[in-house]
């Protein structure tokens, strides 16, 4: 009788890690309804991870997050529902804050955006309480630039900053919100440069910004403005 060798086959279960394509850390947003930070947006192959955290603002805090969560490209409108979400419970179930200025982080996941999508609004659809963060700027470049703006503002460059204010407004004109229009008004009234400091407030009177109402009362209330008007 012919012997039968037994081969023992070992298969080895190699994890496959899934690196993101493009991590952006901390990217800008304009405003939120709620106390929310974007702490990083990671664009893979087949999806968009946006890492959120809020904060407890309350001595008895909650928060939960809607099934129903989107992101409207706010330059074709298109509105691009989210595949999953991580970290908080679905609402109506809500996650109760432990004490006041805790932080929760959690992860909301998108489907593959198009590469020409810049900036975005991120909504809860839903009817009561729902958060909104506005103007999320996706851009790498664009953050890049933005993120040397504030860093110059903050060392006193006064200068750079307000150069690179400028070349943000001239690269991305299609960018819905008027917050740097505002950044260079108040460097240039710093600077006493009050006539180019009016001439950018005008440009702001009779723009389209979705927040150009808030801008202008702010602007108003800096330091100085009043000889942009005595200016005129």
């Amino acid at each position: 009788m012919k012997q039968r060798a037994i081969f023992s086959v070992l298969f080895v279960i190699i994890p496959v890690i899934i690196l993101a394509q493009k991590v952006q850390h901390d990217p800008f947003f304009t405003v939120s309804t709620h106390p929310i930070t974007v702490v990083s947006a990671a664009a893979y192959s087949d999806s968009l991870v946006l890492v959120l955290s809020v904060e407890n603002k309350s001595d008895e805090g909650y928060f939960c997050v809607n099934r129903k969560v989107f992101i409207e490209d706010l330059v074709t409108g298109i509105r691009t529902y989210m595949s999953k979400e991580s970290g908080l419970p679905h609402c109506p179930d809500v996650y109760h804050f432990k004490w006041k200025g805790e932080q929760k982080t959690f992860f909301l996941t998108f489907p593959v955006l198009d590469k020409k999508t810049r900036y975005v609004n991120v909504v809860e659809d839903c009817k009561d309480h729902c958060f909104t963060l506005y103007g999320l700027v996706l851009d790498e470049n664009m953050n890049r630039y933005i993120n040397a703006a504030y860093d110059a503002y903050r060392v006193n460059k006064t200068a750079d900053a307000l150069g690179m204010f400028e070349r943000i407004v001239k690269l991305y004109p299609d960018y819905p919100f008027g917050v740097f229009y505002e950044n260079i008004i108040e460097i240039l009234i710093q600077e006493g440069k009050f006539d180019e400091a009016g001439k950018w407030y005008q440009k702001l009177q009779y723009s389209n910004f979705l927040d150009k109402k808030a801008l202008l009362n702010k602007v108003r209330s800096i330091e100085g403005f009043n000889k942009i008007v005595q200016n005129k």
